[in-house]
């Protein structure tokens, strides 16, 4: 999710060297900050029987045509306009006592219907999923279905994501004053599971600024990419197990992959490594609802080099990875009028950008995030 706090080197490098958000979302982030303590457990969405939603709002399921747009099963077109919702992550938290998300309330989804949402990017976290190496916390998932049947009573589209900053909630710096001279503490963000943190004990000092480059974060993203000690794996699992909870429910209109994965080696060397992941999500995902009437559409992003744009942007190509393009959508980020815009081409420019680069691969783009900072009155 995007953040501008300390990004001045990141510049959306997605942005910079091909695209970033085809903003249709915007982000309702709620983060706490300061220094190290362990992540904090965002409050439940209280979990209820599953709500009689009226026949006029009643949703149909959602998949891609092979004209690049969104359809549900009776071929009308979907347009999928909403926010972020992030009150089911699990985020670091500086400041002890201190929630670092807000619950949803009732009043919140009443609030999004009446102003016309049609989705919500609804942000899951891997630490939640599997706190413990190999178990699935079926409660947590709980939440994650409460939400989806809340947003459907109101006849509001969920699209789950995966999402992550800087890898994990779990690599903070723990003595700032540690930090040399041209490095800077790192605060935690979300992601992965402690237990999948493998940075080799290396620094978590910033670089740069960008999250994304302390030396810690860098080794634990090609551990991950690597399979070291099967974590790859398990977060292939994970995401079989998310998909079997929710195979057949056409409320959720999909299943984002990984939010704003990083590139943290040369892309060529990244690329068949990348591809080979997305191919065991998405087989693990199609393989949990083999059973259901209909499959969920599946969202990949680009990985990105925001620590150090020299290392070039992976673009995943289906073919490439010997996947499907049906029900398969891109979904990048559009920071174009925000965080930076090197392209110079502003949110409508990248937007062309990325619709012309995904046509070549023969899928929509539905982006996830945008950031869009004038307040002009014009506006």
């Amino acid at each position: 999710m995007g953040d501008g706090s300390g990004q001045q080197g990141r510049v959306r490098a997605v942005v910079a060297i091909v695209a970033a958000v085809v903003g249709l979302v915007a982000a309702v982030p709620v983060v706490g900050a300061a220094s190290g303590a362990p992540p904090a457990v965002a409050p439940a969405v209280s979990v209820g029987a599953r709500a009689v939603v009226p026949a006029e709002l009643e949703l149909v399921a959602v998949q891609t045509s092979s004209d690049r747009r969104f359809v549900d099963l009776a071929g009308r077109e979907v347009l999928l306009r909403g926010a972020n919702l992030n009150s089911l992550g699990e985020y670091w938290q500086g400041v002890p006592g201190l929630d670092p998300t807000v619950a949803v309330t009732d009043a919140d989804w009443d609030s999004m219907a009446a102003h016309g949402f049609s989705v919500v990017r609804l942000l899951v976290t891997w630490s939640r999923l599997e706190p413990t190496r190999g178990t699935i916390d079926e409660a947590y998932l709980d939440e994650v279905e409460a939400a989806v049947d809340a947003a459907a009573a109101r006849g509001i589209y969920t699209v789950i994501d995966m999402h992550q900053d800087a890898y994990t909630a779990f690599l903070s710096t723990a003595d700032p004053a540690a930090c040399p001279p041209g490095t800077a503490p790192a605060k935690g963000w979300d992601g992965a599971p402690a237990w999948a943190v493998l940075d080799d004990g290396l620094s978590t000092c910033l670089t740069n600024g960008e999250r994304n480059s302390s030396p810690a974060v860098n080794r634990a993203w090609n551990n991950f990419y690597d399979d070291v000690d099967g974590i790859r794996g398990r977060f292939v699992a994970t995401w079989g197990a998310v998909a079997e909870r929710f195979a057949g429910r056409p409320e959720v209109a999909g299943y984002d992959v990984l939010n704003e994965p990083e590139n943290p080696r040369p892309a060529a060397e990244l690329t068949p490594i990348y591809e080979a992941f997305l191919a065991e999500v998405i087989g693990a995902i199609r393989a949990a609802e083999a059973g259901a009437s209909f499959d969920h559409v599946i969202f990949i992003e680009p990985a990105l080099p925001a620590a150090d744009p020299s290392r070039g942007l992976v673009i995943p190509d289906p073919a490439r990875a010997g996947v499907s393009t049906e029900n398969l959508s891109a979904s990048v980020h559009n920071y174009a009028e925000s965080i930076g815009d090197p392209l110079g081409a502003g949110i409508e420019g990248t937007n062309e950008i990325v619709d012309d680069l995904t046509a070549g691969l023969g899928v929509p783009n539905w982006g996830g995030e945008y950031g869009f900072w004038d307040t002009s009155a014009e506006t």
